[in-house]
C-alpha cells in the first residue's frame, strides 16, 4: 500500500502558487503601470492564463492608464459603432454574400 503523499502535493502547489504571485506582483509593482497581461506576464515570467485567475491583479492591471501609446481594449472596441462608411461597408458586403449564397444554391438545385 502507497503511502498517501496529498498533503506534501498541496504544500508544494501552494509554494508554487505562492512563488508566482510573488513574481507577478513584483513585477507589476517595479514596472512603470504594466498596461495588458501579455506584458505582465512576459516580465513576471507567468503564464497569462494564470494571470487571468486572480482578481485582484487583474484589476489592477485594468485600472492602471495606458502607457506608450497603447489604446485600452475599450476605446477600440467603441471605434466600429460610431463609423457610419464603415456601417455601410458591411451591410454592402453581407448583402453581396447572400446574393452569393442564393446563386450559389440556385446553381446546386439545377444540377441535383
Amino acid at each position: 500500500m502507497h503511502a498517501d503523499n496529498s498533503a506534501h502535493l498541496r504544500a508544494a502547489a501552494r509554494r508554487r502558487h505562492d512563488a508566482t504571485r510573488k513574481r507577478a506582483l513584483d513585477a507589476l509593482n517595479t514596472r512603470p503601470s504594466p498596461t495588458t497581461v501579455a506584458g505582465l506576464a512576459r516580465a513576471a515570467g507567468v503564464a497569462r492564463s494564470w494571470i487571468y485567475t486572480q482578481p485582484d491583479i487583474l484589476a489592477r492591471i485594468r485600472a492602471s492608464p495606458a502607457q506608450s501609446g497603447v489604446v485600452a481594449p475599450r476605446v477600440m472596441n467603441t471605434g466600429h459603432r460610431h463609423n457610419p462608411n464603415l456601417a455601410a461597408e458591411n451591410a454592402r458586403l453581407r448583402h453581396q454574400l447572400a446574393a452569393a449564397h442564393r446563386q450559389l444554391g440556385a446553381k446546386n438545385h439545377r444540377q441535383g
